[in-house]
């Protein structure tokens, strides 16, 4: 196991379950997405809604936390709930970057259809007034250039002739 270390004690997504808040900003900032199905993913919705509606994540520093990791879960682990999971914090908060996210990930797409209604997501995200999410990209954008999670350059080839450009499908060239 490898943590995340810049040397930034500002945290853009925090682990599962390690993390310290206070009951009212805790209710105040909507909680944990009922909508979302055992675990998987929650951190992440709850580090970008944090992030965008006004709270912050920092590392504390001089804390001391264990956690005891088993040989295997005592429980089996559902790739499709945290596939509808990852869909849900997708469909809610990236904006005009969930393409990128399918693009990355394709799988995720057919899990659309399941993932339920996010409305009073969206409706949270709207009361909170939360910034969108290419502010949160572009305030951690080193932490996501370091992970190579943003493209370094994109070129788009055209064709002279028909004015058509290259695309990628079923992995081949047309």
């Amino acid at each position: 196991f490898n943590w995340f270390e810049d040397g930034n004690d500002l945290v853009p997504c925090m682990s599962g379950g390690l993390f310290a808040i206070s009951k009212q900003w805790w209710h105040e900032s909507g909680e944990y997405d009922y909508g979302m199905n055992l675990w998987g993913a929650e951190n992440i919705e709850q580090s970008i809604r944090i992030w965008t509606c006004g709270g912050e994540i920092f590392v504390a520093r001089d804390s001391r936390i264990a956690h005891v990791f088993r040989k295997q879960f005592p429980y089996s682990v559902n790739s499709t709930e945290i596939y509808i999971n990852k869909v849900r914090t997708v469909e809610t908060w990236f904006d005009e970057f969930k393409e990128f996210f399918y693009a990355a990930d394709p799988v995720a797409k057919q899990f659309i259809p399941f993932m339920g209604d996010i409305s009073e997501r969206v409706a949270l995200k709207q009361k909170l007034q939360c910034k969108p999410f290419k502010w949160y990209v572009k305030k951690f954008q080193d932490v996501f250039t370091m992970k190579s999670m943003l493209a370094r350059d994109m070129f788009l080839i055209r064709d002279t002739a028909t004015q058509l450009c290259l695309t990628v499908g079923n992995n081949r060239m047309k």
